[in-house]
């Protein structure tokens, strides 16, 4: 259906409504319509998948879609999106917007084991191969994913003190985070290391998630 049809112009503005009162309802805890609002969002993006490049609102959507991995919609395809979302809106306007941060890292953390696999082919952990997983590079793929997903954490977290100063479970995670650092489990990476790691992790997976998601449409959800 072409970009500029009605019919198309107005199911983006129903997936950004049903959005606006997704999190109205999460807000105010009415959680059984929320949930009602969330399949139906599902239901529209999966008929128009095109929506989520095209919205003007990818914060919203984004965060929309972080509140399903936080009320049990549970999948890679969700993950996906809200990842994708969130980072496109702080793309658009990097360092000015704090929440867009602790929404991404949300999506990291309820994410890790969905992202497991994907994580994988988004940071190319195999330097462009394909995952043989009987190879010794192929059973290091998914350490190699959880580090790199650590460092992109590490890189929204710590330039943001306000989100670790301000909520006690981001505090928590950073503290583990320092642990790690003063640990050497990074293998004397600095701060500064991790978080310019981190942020071209951030870089590779938003071009694997654009690619997937903004341009073939593949949603899995």
């Amino acid at each position: 259906m072409p970009d500029n049809s009605p019919e198309y112009k107005d199911f983006i503005f129903v997936a950004e409504s049903i959005s606006d009162k997704l999190l109205l309802d999460i807000k105010s805890k009415e959680i059984t319509s929320a949930t009602t609002k969330m399949n139906q969002l599902i239901e529209v993006i999966k008929a128009y998948p095109e929506i989520l490049n095209e919205t003007a609102k990818p914060q919203k959507l984004g965060q929309a879609f972080v509140a399903m991995l936080g009320n049990g919609i549970l999948s890679e395809g969700t993950a996906s999106i809200a990842y994708a979302l969130i980072s496109k809106a702080i793309n658009q306007s990097p360092y000015t917007n704090p929440n867009l941060y602790i929404n991404r890292l949300l999506t990291l953390d309820k994410a890790r084991d969905l992202f497991k696999y994907t994580m994988q082919l988004a940071l190319d952990v195999n330097n462009g191969g394909q995952i043989n997983f009987f190879s010794p590079l192929g059973q290091m793929a998914p350490t190699r994913a959880r580090d790199g997903i650590f460092k992109m954490e590490i890189a929204d977290l710590y330039p943001n003190p306000v989100i670790y100063q301000q909520v006690n479970f981001f505090r928590v995670k950073k503290e583990e985070f320092d642990s790690k650092i003063a640990a050497n489990f990074f293998y004397n990476q600095t701060v500064e290391d991790l978080i310019k790691e981190g942020r071209a992790n951030h870089e590779k997976a938003y071009k694997y998630f654009h690619n997937k998601i903004f341009v073939n449409h593949n949603i899995e959800i």
